[in-house]
Protein backbone atom coordinates (compact mmCIF):
# COMPACT_ATOMS: atom_id res chain seq x y z
CA UNK A 1 0.00 0.00 0.00
CA UNK A 2 1.77 3.58 -0.77
CA UNK A 3 0.44 7.26 -0.70
CA UNK A 4 2.82 7.95 -3.77
CA UNK A 5 3.69 11.65 -3.72
CA UNK A 6 5.50 11.29 -7.27
CA UNK A 7 1.97 9.84 -8.25
CA UNK A 8 0.88 13.25 -6.82
CA UNK A 9 2.84 15.35 -8.60
CA UNK A 10 2.06 13.92 -11.55
CA UNK A 11 -1.89 13.98 -10.67
CA UNK A 12 -1.15 17.85 -9.94
CA UNK A 13 0.30 17.84 -13.49
CA UNK A 14 -2.75 16.77 -14.74
CA UNK A 15 -5.00 19.56 -12.63
CA UNK A 16 -2.52 22.27 -14.55
CA UNK A 17 -3.34 20.32 -17.93
CA UNK A 18 -7.07 20.90 -17.08
CA UNK A 19 -6.99 24.54 -16.42
CA UNK A 20 -5.12 25.35 -19.88
CA UNK A 21 -7.36 23.05 -21.66
CA UNK A 22 -10.32 24.92 -20.09
CA UNK A 23 -8.70 27.94 -21.16
CA UNK A 24 -8.19 26.73 -24.56
CA UNK A 25 -11.32 25.40 -25.36
CA UNK A 26 -13.34 28.26 -24.08
CA UNK A 27 -11.83 30.98 -26.13
CA UNK A 28 -14.12 32.66 -28.51
CA UNK A 29 -17.08 30.42 -27.20
CA UNK A 30 -20.30 32.81 -27.28
CA UNK A 31 -23.11 30.45 -25.90
CA UNK A 32 -24.30 30.14 -22.40
CA UNK A 33 -22.73 31.60 -19.50
CA UNK A 34 -24.76 30.49 -16.56
CA UNK A 35 -23.13 31.14 -13.33
CA UNK A 36 -24.68 28.33 -10.96
CA UNK A 37 -22.89 29.16 -7.90
CA UNK A 38 -25.35 29.99 -4.65
CA UNK A 39 -24.89 30.66 -0.96
CA UNK A 40 -21.61 30.66 1.36
CA UNK A 41 -19.45 28.49 2.45
CA UNK A 42 -20.53 29.63 5.42
CA UNK A 43 -24.20 28.74 4.67
CA UNK A 44 -23.45 25.41 3.24
CA UNK A 45 -21.64 24.26 6.38
CA UNK A 46 -22.32 23.36 9.81
CA UNK A 47 -20.15 24.49 13.47
CA UNK A 48 -20.64 21.96 15.28
CA UNK A 49 -19.95 23.51 19.14
CA UNK A 50 -19.48 21.33 22.14
CA UNK A 51 -22.51 21.38 24.90
CA UNK A 52 -20.91 24.09 27.47
CA UNK A 53 -22.05 21.50 30.83
CA UNK A 54 -19.84 19.14 28.91
CA UNK A 55 -17.13 21.58 29.21
CA UNK A 56 -17.66 22.35 32.33
CA UNK A 57 -17.48 19.09 33.55
CA UNK A 58 -14.09 18.47 31.90
CA UNK A 59 -12.90 21.14 34.00
CA UNK A 60 -15.00 20.07 37.02
CA UNK A 61 -13.19 16.89 37.00
CA UNK A 62 -9.93 18.02 36.10
CA UNK A 63 -10.51 20.41 39.37
CA UNK A 64 -11.88 17.04 41.59
CA UNK A 65 -8.95 15.16 39.68
CA UNK A 66 -6.20 18.41 41.30
CA UNK A 67 -7.94 17.92 44.55
CA UNK A 68 -8.00 14.48 45.33
CA UNK A 69 -4.58 14.89 44.72
CA UNK A 70 -3.51 17.26 46.88
CA UNK A 71 -5.51 15.02 49.73
CA UNK A 72 -3.67 12.19 48.47
CA UNK A 73 -0.34 14.11 48.90
CA UNK A 74 -1.37 15.66 52.53
CA UNK A 75 -2.89 12.20 53.52
CA UNK A 76 0.96 10.40 52.64
CA UNK A 77 2.36 13.42 54.42
CA UNK A 78 0.36 12.85 57.89
CA UNK A 79 0.90 8.68 57.13
CA UNK A 80 4.60 9.85 57.48
CA UNK A 81 4.48 11.75 60.30
CA UNK A 82 2.33 8.59 62.48
CA UNK A 83 4.71 5.52 61.21
CA UNK A 84 8.18 7.21 61.96
CA UNK A 85 8.55 6.83 65.80
CA UNK A 86 10.93 9.91 65.56
CA UNK A 87 8.73 12.15 63.80
CA UNK A 88 7.81 15.71 65.05
CA UNK A 89 4.23 14.42 65.40
CA UNK A 90 5.28 11.35 67.94
CA UNK A 91 8.27 13.28 69.61
CA UNK A 92 5.36 16.16 70.82
CA UNK A 93 3.04 13.06 72.02
CA UNK A 94 6.45 11.31 74.08
CA UNK A 95 7.00 14.87 75.60
CA UNK A 96 3.07 15.27 76.77
CA UNK A 97 3.74 11.71 78.15
CA UNK A 98 7.14 12.83 80.19
CA UNK A 99 5.48 15.88 81.49
CA UNK A 100 2.48 14.38 82.79
CA UNK A 101 4.67 11.80 84.30
CA UNK A 102 7.10 13.63 86.24
CA UNK A 103 3.78 15.94 87.30
CA UNK A 104 2.44 12.98 88.96
CA UNK A 105 5.58 11.99 90.65
CA UNK A 106 6.47 15.44 91.80
CA UNK A 107 3.23 15.55 93.45
CA UNK A 108 3.50 11.99 94.95
CA UNK A 109 6.78 12.44 96.48
CA UNK A 110 5.29 15.45 98.15
CA UNK A 111 2.95 13.85 99.35
CA UNK A 112 4.96 11.14 100.94
CA UNK A 113 6.97 13.42 102.87
CA UNK A 114 4.15 14.99 104.31
CA UNK A 115 3.26 11.70 105.57
CA UNK A 116 6.54 10.65 106.48
CA UNK A 117 6.99 13.82 108.66
CA UNK A 118 3.33 14.29 110.29
CA UNK A 119 4.30 10.23 111.88
CA UNK A 120 7.86 11.54 112.97
CA UNK A 121 9.72 9.09 110.26
CA UNK A 122 13.55 9.53 108.97
CA UNK A 123 14.37 11.59 106.30
CA UNK A 124 16.17 8.43 104.84
CA UNK A 125 12.14 6.80 104.19
CA UNK A 126 11.69 9.71 101.76
CA UNK A 127 14.70 9.04 100.02
CA UNK A 128 13.84 5.48 99.30
CA UNK A 129 10.35 5.75 98.27
CA UNK A 130 11.76 8.75 95.79
CA UNK A 131 13.76 6.76 94.32
CA UNK A 132 11.61 3.80 94.37
CA UNK A 133 9.05 6.20 92.58
CA UNK A 134 11.21 7.31 89.77
CA UNK A 135 12.14 3.74 88.86
CA UNK A 136 8.20 3.08 88.13
CA UNK A 137 8.39 6.20 86.50
CA UNK A 138 11.27 4.82 84.25
CA UNK A 139 8.32 1.77 83.59
CA UNK A 140 5.31 4.08 83.02
CA UNK A 141 7.22 6.39 80.87
CA UNK A 142 8.22 3.10 78.92
CA UNK A 143 5.22 1.66 78.37
CA UNK A 144 3.87 5.32 77.45
CA UNK A 145 6.16 5.17 74.63
CA UNK A 146 4.95 1.82 73.39
CA UNK A 147 1.13 2.79 73.73
CA UNK A 148 2.26 6.36 71.67
CA UNK A 149 4.07 3.87 69.37
CA UNK A 150 1.05 1.35 68.74
CA UNK A 151 -1.40 4.04 68.27
CA UNK A 152 0.30 5.89 65.82
CA UNK A 153 0.80 2.45 63.47
CA UNK A 154 -2.98 2.46 63.67
CA UNK A 155 -3.92 5.84 62.75
CA UNK A 156 -0.84 5.30 60.05
CA UNK A 157 -2.78 2.83 58.22
CA UNK A 158 -5.32 4.58 58.33
CA UNK A 159 -4.26 7.73 56.44
CA UNK A 160 -2.39 5.25 54.27
CA UNK A 161 -5.87 3.79 53.22
CA UNK A 162 -7.05 7.37 52.64
CA UNK A 163 -4.05 8.26 50.82
CA UNK A 164 -4.33 5.70 48.17
CA UNK A 165 -8.50 6.38 47.94
CA UNK A 166 -7.88 9.71 47.08
CA UNK A 167 -5.34 8.76 44.73
CA UNK A 168 -7.20 6.56 42.81
CA UNK A 169 -10.45 8.54 42.86
CA UNK A 170 -8.20 11.49 41.31
CA UNK A 171 -6.93 9.14 38.45
CA UNK A 172 -10.90 8.50 37.93
CA UNK A 173 -11.84 11.65 37.52
CA UNK A 174 -9.07 12.61 35.47
CA UNK A 175 -9.84 9.35 33.77
CA UNK A 176 -13.37 10.40 32.97
CA UNK A 177 -12.49 13.89 31.88
CA UNK A 178 -10.09 12.50 28.96
CA UNK A 179 -12.99 10.15 28.01
CA UNK A 180 -15.46 13.51 27.53
CA UNK A 181 -12.44 15.31 25.50
CA UNK A 182 -12.23 12.55 23.43
CA UNK A 183 -15.98 12.24 22.72
CA UNK A 184 -15.71 15.96 21.83
CA UNK A 185 -12.71 15.31 19.23
CA UNK A 186 -14.74 12.47 17.83
CA UNK A 187 -18.16 14.94 17.52
CA UNK A 188 -15.62 17.58 15.73
CA UNK A 189 -14.23 15.17 13.13
CA UNK A 190 -17.59 13.94 12.46
CA UNK A 191 -19.38 17.28 11.76
CA UNK A 192 -15.85 18.23 10.23
CA UNK A 193 -16.25 14.76 7.91
CA UNK A 194 -19.77 15.97 7.01
CA UNK A 195 -19.02 19.56 6.00
CA UNK A 196 -16.29 18.28 4.11
CA UNK A 197 -18.80 16.03 2.23
CA UNK A 198 -21.30 18.95 1.80
CA UNK A 199 -19.08 21.61 0.34
CA UNK A 200 -17.36 18.42 -2.02
CA UNK A 201 -20.94 17.72 -3.23
CA UNK A 202 -21.30 21.47 -3.81
CA UNK A 203 -17.87 21.95 -5.97
CA UNK A 204 -18.86 18.58 -7.75
CA UNK A 205 -22.16 20.20 -8.54
CA UNK A 206 -20.32 23.44 -9.66
CA UNK A 207 -18.35 21.58 -11.76
CA UNK A 208 -20.75 19.28 -13.47
CA UNK A 209 -23.05 22.34 -14.42
CA UNK A 210 -20.18 23.88 -15.97
CA UNK A 211 -18.66 20.81 -17.83
CA UNK A 212 -22.66 20.24 -19.03
CA UNK A 213 -22.67 23.95 -20.33
CA UNK A 214 -19.35 24.01 -22.04
CA UNK A 215 -19.91 20.94 -23.87
CA UNK A 216 -23.30 22.52 -25.07
CA UNK A 217 -21.47 25.92 -26.10
CA UNK A 218 -18.68 24.13 -27.82
CA UNK A 219 -19.96 20.69 -29.20
CA UNK A 220 -16.11 19.77 -28.20
CA UNK A 221 -15.25 16.54 -29.44
CA UNK A 222 -12.42 16.43 -26.36
CA UNK A 223 -15.42 15.18 -23.19
CA UNK A 224 -13.60 11.85 -22.27
CA UNK A 225 -10.02 13.68 -22.40
CA UNK A 226 -11.43 17.17 -20.41
CA UNK A 227 -13.21 14.75 -17.37
CA UNK A 228 -10.12 12.83 -17.17
CA UNK A 229 -8.06 15.72 -16.66
CA UNK A 230 -10.12 17.18 -14.15
CA UNK A 231 -10.44 14.01 -12.27
CA UNK A 232 -6.44 14.04 -11.95
CA UNK A 233 -6.18 17.96 -11.18
CA UNK A 234 -9.27 16.86 -8.48
CA UNK A 235 -7.13 14.39 -7.22
CA UNK A 236 -4.12 16.07 -6.98
CA UNK A 237 -5.86 18.89 -5.35
CA UNK A 238 -7.57 16.75 -2.47
CA UNK A 239 -3.82 15.74 -2.34
CA UNK A 240 -2.19 18.82 -1.63
CA UNK A 241 -5.11 19.84 0.29
CA UNK A 242 -4.67 17.08 2.81
CA UNK A 243 -0.71 18.19 3.27
CA UNK A 244 -1.77 21.07 3.93
CA UNK A 245 -4.02 20.07 7.13
CA UNK A 246 -1.53 17.61 8.60
CA UNK A 247 1.68 19.08 9.46
CA UNK A 248 3.78 15.68 10.87
CA UNK A 249 6.51 15.04 12.96
CA UNK A 250 9.15 18.00 12.99
CA UNK A 251 12.89 17.47 11.87
CA UNK A 252 15.11 16.39 15.21
CA UNK A 253 12.35 14.53 16.84
CA UNK A 254 13.49 11.20 18.63
CA UNK A 255 11.66 7.99 17.97
CA UNK A 256 12.05 4.94 20.07
CA UNK A 257 13.22 2.37 18.92
CA UNK A 258 14.60 -0.97 20.20
CA UNK A 259 18.30 0.13 20.24
CA UNK A 260 17.20 3.93 21.87
CA UNK A 261 15.96 6.97 20.59
CA UNK A 262 16.86 7.69 16.54
CA UNK A 263 15.77 11.09 15.30
CA UNK A 264 13.22 10.52 12.77
CA UNK A 265 15.08 12.09 9.97
CA UNK A 266 17.79 9.17 10.39
CA UNK A 267 15.60 6.43 10.35
CA UNK A 268 14.57 4.61 6.89
CA UNK A 269 11.92 2.14 5.10
CA UNK A 270 12.64 -1.25 6.88
CA UNK A 271 14.42 -0.07 10.15
CA UNK A 272 12.53 -1.70 13.59
CA UNK A 273 10.57 0.93 15.94
CA UNK A 274 8.64 1.03 18.78
CA UNK A 275 4.88 0.60 17.45
CA UNK A 276 1.80 2.08 18.89
CA UNK A 277 0.95 -1.05 20.63
CA UNK A 278 4.83 -1.30 22.43
CA UNK A 279 6.12 -4.04 20.38
CA UNK A 280 8.91 -3.55 17.87
CA UNK A 281 7.52 -3.35 14.33
CA UNK A 282 9.01 -2.32 11.14
CA UNK A 283 9.02 0.93 9.03
CA UNK A 284 7.12 0.44 5.82
CA UNK A 285 7.38 3.96 4.06
CA UNK A 286 8.79 6.85 5.38
CA UNK A 287 7.95 10.50 4.23
CA UNK A 288 9.40 13.73 3.93
CA UNK A 289 7.49 17.23 3.63
CA UNK A 290 8.32 20.88 3.42
CA UNK A 291 7.06 22.75 5.76
CA UNK A 292 6.83 26.69 5.98
CA UNK A 293 8.31 27.91 8.92
CA UNK A 294 6.16 30.97 9.29
CA UNK A 295 3.02 28.78 10.24
CA UNK A 296 2.66 28.44 13.81
CA UNK A 297 1.01 24.90 13.77
CA UNK A 298 3.00 23.08 16.02
CA UNK A 299 3.09 21.45 19.46
CA UNK A 300 5.51 20.88 22.68
CA UNK A 301 3.91 18.57 24.84
CA UNK A 302 6.03 18.40 28.44
CA UNK A 303 5.08 15.39 30.72
CA UNK A 304 5.34 15.28 34.56
CA UNK A 305 8.20 12.86 33.68
CA UNK A 306 9.74 15.26 32.46
CA UNK A 307 9.76 13.13 28.82
CA UNK A 308 8.93 15.70 25.94
CA UNK A 309 6.63 15.10 22.33
CA UNK A 310 6.21 17.33 19.15
CA UNK A 311 4.20 17.14 16.33
CA UNK A 312 1.74 18.82 14.47
CA UNK A 313 -1.83 20.08 15.52
CA UNK A 314 -3.29 17.86 13.60
CA UNK A 315 -1.34 14.60 14.04
CA UNK A 316 -2.72 11.98 16.86
CA UNK A 317 -1.29 11.45 19.95
CA UNK A 318 -3.06 7.91 21.17
CA UNK A 319 -5.94 8.03 18.74
CA UNK A 320 -6.62 11.94 20.04
CA UNK A 321 -5.42 15.10 18.08
CA UNK A 322 -3.02 17.15 19.93
CA UNK A 323 -4.88 20.46 19.66
CA UNK A 324 -8.07 18.71 21.57
CA UNK A 325 -4.72 17.90 24.19
CA UNK A 326 -4.87 19.84 27.36
CA UNK A 327 -2.83 20.14 30.79
CA UNK A 328 -3.94 17.30 33.27
CA UNK A 329 -4.66 15.11 30.50
CA UNK A 330 -3.13 11.31 30.87
CA UNK A 331 -1.73 9.73 27.92
CA UNK A 332 -0.48 6.19 28.88
CA UNK A 333 0.12 6.51 32.61
CA UNK A 334 1.94 10.21 32.37
CA UNK A 335 0.14 13.70 32.85
CA UNK A 336 0.79 16.33 30.44
CA UNK A 337 2.39 18.99 32.77
CA UNK A 338 3.47 22.02 29.78
CA UNK A 339 1.94 22.47 26.01
CA UNK A 340 3.99 25.51 23.93
CA UNK A 341 2.87 26.31 20.46
CA UNK A 342 6.07 26.90 18.15
CA UNK A 343 6.89 27.55 14.44
CA UNK A 344 10.09 27.43 12.66
CA UNK A 345 9.38 24.14 11.82
CA UNK A 346 11.68 23.58 7.93
CA UNK A 347 10.56 20.23 7.47
CA UNK A 348 8.49 17.01 8.77
CA UNK A 349 8.36 13.38 8.50
CA UNK A 350 5.87 10.34 9.19
CA UNK A 351 6.37 7.06 9.24
CA UNK A 352 3.98 3.92 7.99
CA UNK A 353 4.75 1.00 10.14
CA UNK A 354 3.17 -2.78 10.56
CA UNK A 355 0.55 -1.25 13.51
CA UNK A 356 -1.26 2.10 13.66
CA UNK A 357 2.10 3.84 14.23
CA UNK A 358 4.95 4.37 16.94
CA UNK A 359 6.12 5.66 19.90
CA UNK A 360 7.77 8.80 21.37
CA UNK A 361 8.73 8.72 25.27
CA UNK A 362 6.85 5.63 25.44
CA UNK A 363 4.03 7.53 24.18
CA UNK A 364 1.80 6.18 21.40
CA UNK A 365 1.40 8.26 18.00
CA UNK A 366 -0.62 7.56 15.40
CA UNK A 367 0.90 7.52 11.90
CA UNK A 368 -1.42 9.87 9.97
CA UNK A 369 -0.08 8.76 6.36
CA UNK A 370 -3.20 6.67 5.84
CA UNK A 371 -5.48 9.33 7.25
CA UNK A 372 -4.28 11.61 4.23
CA UNK A 373 -4.64 9.12 1.69
CA UNK A 374 -8.18 8.78 2.47
CA UNK A 375 -8.81 12.50 2.36
CA UNK A 376 -6.95 12.44 -0.83
CA UNK A 377 -9.02 10.03 -1.83
CA UNK A 378 -12.31 11.56 -0.92
CA UNK A 379 -13.53 13.92 -3.55
CA UNK A 380 -12.92 10.53 -5.82
CA UNK A 381 -13.93 7.36 -3.92
CA UNK A 382 -14.03 5.13 -6.77
CA UNK A 383 -10.55 5.43 -7.47
CA UNK A 384 -8.11 3.30 -5.36
CA UNK A 385 -4.70 4.20 -3.61
CA UNK A 386 -3.00 0.16 -3.78
CA UNK A 387 -5.10 -1.28 -1.33
CA UNK A 388 -6.10 1.27 0.98
CA UNK A 389 -9.94 1.33 2.20
CA UNK A 390 -11.63 5.18 0.86
CA UNK A 391 -14.98 4.85 2.51
CA UNK A 392 -15.37 8.61 4.25
CA UNK A 393 -17.47 7.08 6.67
CA UNK A 394 -14.15 5.22 8.29
CA UNK A 395 -11.78 8.37 7.66
CA UNK A 396 -11.09 8.61 11.96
Amino acid sequence: MGFDLQGLGKAALAGSAVGLAGKYLGGGSSGLNQDFSFGTPESRTNQYNANPDLIASVGNLNQQGNMFNNMSNTYQQQYGQMIDPNSSYNAGLYGQASSGIQDMGAQRFQQQNQAIASRGGPASMATLLRAVGQSNDGNTYANAVRNIQNNSFQQAQGFGNMAINAGQAGTSAFGQAGQFNAGIDANTLQNNQNNMQSENQYNQYLKTSAYNQDVQNQNTKTDRQGNLLSAAGGVAGAALSAKSIFLCIPEGTEIDTPDGQVEIQELKAGDKVIGFNGKSVSIEQKHEYKENPNVKRFLELTFDDGSIVNLCDMHRLNDVRSKYLAVGNIINQKTIVNIDWYDGVKRSYDLLTEDKGYQISNIPVNSMIEEMAKMANFAFPKINYSGYNTNINEVA
